[in-house]
């Protein structure tokens, strides 16, 4: 399930959604997400509103990374994987490998992603005193580590709206209707 949500204040309001299902049309997760992702920046830009796109934790897909690139009027926030390959100007090495530790954070620049260098990135990494691993925080934009820690954490408002949509324990299992 996907779903898109305008944050206001500490709640998150839905404003599109869809569930995946592998159909004859729809083969590819990846290309359901992309036409996804294309559907809602063509909305959002035909009412004139630009988004600040968040993306949890686990995407590697530079596609997805380059589709967000190509929203200029919009901008983008992706928590990747740390196992991922990662060259600077100093070096060529897994993410994981960087070197940070937990209570500090890092400002990597501006990183080609992945061993065939498919898309360049500014790459932060979080790693927040009494947590368990860093946030890796792929974008475009040139804020403060601060003010992107800050915009990242928003998600968890986003992640209550789906864990209360798409969850049985605590939430409707949305899913099953």
């Amino acid at each position: 399930m996907l779903l898109a949500s305008v944050i206001r204040g500490t709640r998150a309001i839905p404003v599109q959604s869809a569930v995946f299902s592998k159909t004859k049309i729809h083969r590819s997760q990846n290309t359901w997400e992309n036409n996804f992702l294309c559907v809602l920046c063509w909305l959002l830009n035909e009412i004139q509103v630009k988004a600040c796109f968040l993306s949890d934790w686990g995407f590697r897909r530079v596609s997805y990374l380059k589709l967000l690139q190509e929203q200029k009027e919009h901008w983008f926030l992706v928590r990747i994987v740390d196992n991922i390959i990662v060259e600077s100007k100093k070096a060529k090495r897994l993410l994981k490998k960087c070197g940070l530790q937990p209570g500090h954070a890092l400002d990597l620049g501006r990183v080609l992603l992945r061993q065939d260098a498919a898309v360049s990135v500014r790459l932060i990494g979080i790693w927040a005193k009494g947590h368990r691993e860093p946030w890796w925080l792929a974008t475009h934009l040139e804020d403060s580590l601060a003010h992107l820690a800050a915009l990242y954490d928003h998600r968890m408002a986003i992640e209550e709206q789906i864990r209360d949509t798409k969850g049985a324990r605590f939430g409707l299992k949305l899913v099953w209707t």
